[in-house]
């Protein structure tokens, strides 16, 4: 078991933070920051560690909740709180940037974010919709159950929610997991029809962007939905 007392004293986390700034620090070592002191046999670096280990990427792990930490060797209850404070004060923070989203100065990478920061690895296929009332962000929709190969017949109900609160222009955004975020005939088809469809209901579709763990590709980006 790592001992922070036999890391050398400008490597441990602490000090690291204080003399070259939080952003010189790895995830471990941020994790083992706001862990702060750990238990007999099992230091801060140690439960850091096991949480990685536990739940794979920082994407699941602020994803959790307090049940999900109660496994984890050297949390306890106060301990884990103040691990959801810090994860719920990024999800928050995400969120007020998404309340001044507009489309004027749209970047997929601010889509891309909040989705892997809120939708986990088992969320296969899943689907977030943003929308946007005269290029300002009004509501997120989401949608596991967006039938990307039958696309008229899951835009239906779809429709008469955007039109309920307004919605005049929208973002799609789904994941590929496994796969890379390469568009496939179907993903054409279907945002290409979804265009075709939402245009005719006053509704523009700004953007479809299929993302994964490392990539993303934006439709946006690449001018092909004008």
């Amino acid at each position: 078991m790592a001992k922070i007392k036999d890391i050398y004293i400008d490597n441990r986390p602490r000090e690291k933070a204080i003399g070259k700034g939080i952003d010189s620090l790895s995830i471990v070592e941020v994790l083992a920051l706001i862990i702060g002191s750990g238990v007999k046999n099992f230091s801060s670096i140690d439960i850091a560690n096991e949480l990685l280990v536990r739940f794979k990427n920082v994407r699941n792990l602020l994803n959790c909740n307090l049940k999900d930490l109660k496994d984890i060797k050297g949390l306890n209850n106060a301990t884990a709180l103040k691990l959801l404070a810090a994860f719920n004060l990024n999800k928050r923070y995400t969120e007020d940037c998404n309340k001044s989203l507009t489309i004027k100065n749209y970047n997929p990478k601010t889509i891309v974010q909040y989705f892997q920061t809120n939708i986990s690895e088992s969320d296969d296929e899943s689907y977030l919709i943003f929308g946007f009332k005269d290029k300002k962000y009004v509501k997120i929709f989401k949608n596991n159950n967006l039938n990307i190969k039958h696309i008229s017949i899951s835009l239906q109900q779809l429709i008469k929610e955007f039109k309920e609160f307004e919605i005049n222009q929208i973002i799609l955004i789904h994941n590929h997991l496994e796969k890379d975020v390469y568009p496939s005939n179907d993903d054409i088809f279907s945002s290409y029809e979804m265009f075709r469809q939402l245009k005719e209901n006053d509704i523009k579709l700004i953007d479809h962007i299929i993302t994964n763990r490392n990539d993303y590709f934006s439709f946006y980006k690449f001018k092909l939905l004008n």
